[in-house]
């Protein structure tokens, strides 16, 4: 995984009052829908009647959304307030929908290339804070391959979808704060922090156990079950690829004490 040189934070998008109009006053249906502030890598998209107000999102919004979107949107007056309740509605559907084609995988709604790569470079950002070790899974499907040669690319894409739905199952169902990734076909990445290796054993153990169960509930004609590895490392960027390389060789290793 080439990681690369850190992207700058996003810009801030402001946006300004419809010409004739007066700002917004703080009260009900007076909706000022803004992109006005950066917190943690994210901008908040909130209405000046606070924070907390109905229509209040955090999001990430990249950099390409930020210049794209309407600058001068402003909902003004209770009167005015169906006519644009819609475009608030487009604002925050339309930065989310961008959100998810550079961050979301499409097919299994996972965490893609793109996220891991920032997420990797924010934790490197927390060494100085955060002195937890941090743990790599590398996950890979078994015969995956026979899988569609045998049933189709349909099949194989329903396959990937099962193994994503048994990952944040398992994930869940663990103590343990997860982010989790498709890296690639039928590779996936998990990242986690502890510093009591048994809980990610015992995390692997519950991964394959999962996809093993979901896949038999859904009543497949074939065997769907996984491999991993792991290895650990400090955080830091040049860490996580060697650790990155150690635990796909041990992906291999389980793979092969399958056979």
């Amino acid at each position: 995984l080439h990681l690369g040189p850190q992207h700058p934070e996003p810009e801030v998008l402001r946006t300004g009052p419809v010409r004739g109009h007066q700002p917004a006053e703080i009260g009900e249906g007076h909706l000022a829908p803004v992109v006005d502030d950066v917190l943690d890598g994210k901008q908040r998209v909130h209405g000046r009647a606070g924070a907390n107000h109905p229509y209040c999102a955090v999001v990430p919004v990249p950099r390409a959304a930020a210049e794209r979107v309407p600058a001068r949107l402003h909902a003004v007056g209770r009167g005015d307030r169906e006519q644009h309740r819609g475009v608030d509605v487009m604002l925050y559907v339309y930065i989310i929908s961008l959100n998810d084609q550079v961050s979301i995988d499409e097919l299994t709604r996972l965490n893609n290339r793109t996220q891991l790569r920032k997420y990797v470079a924010g934790e490197s950002s927390k060494q100085n804070t955060d002195s937890s070790t941090r743990y790599i899974l590398m996950i890979d499907l078994n015969k995956f391959k026979q899988i569609n040669d045998q049933y189709g690319h349909v099949e194989g894409d329903m396959a990937l979808r099962r193994t994503a739905d048994a990952l944040k199952m398992a994930c869940g169902d663990n103590t343990l704060k997860t982010f989790i990734a498709r890296y690639g076909g039928d590779e996936f990445i998990i990242i986690t922090k502890t510093d009591n290796e048994e809980l990610v054993k015992e995390l692997c153990h519950t991964i394959k156990n999962t996809v093993v169960r979901l896949n038999n509930e859904a009543g497949s004609k074939y065997e769907l079950t996984a491999s991993i590895g792991y290895a650990s490392y400090n955080g830091d960027l040049t860490a996580f690829q060697a650790a990155l390389n150690e635990a796909d060789e041990a992906l291999y290793k389980d793979k092969a004490a399958r056979r």
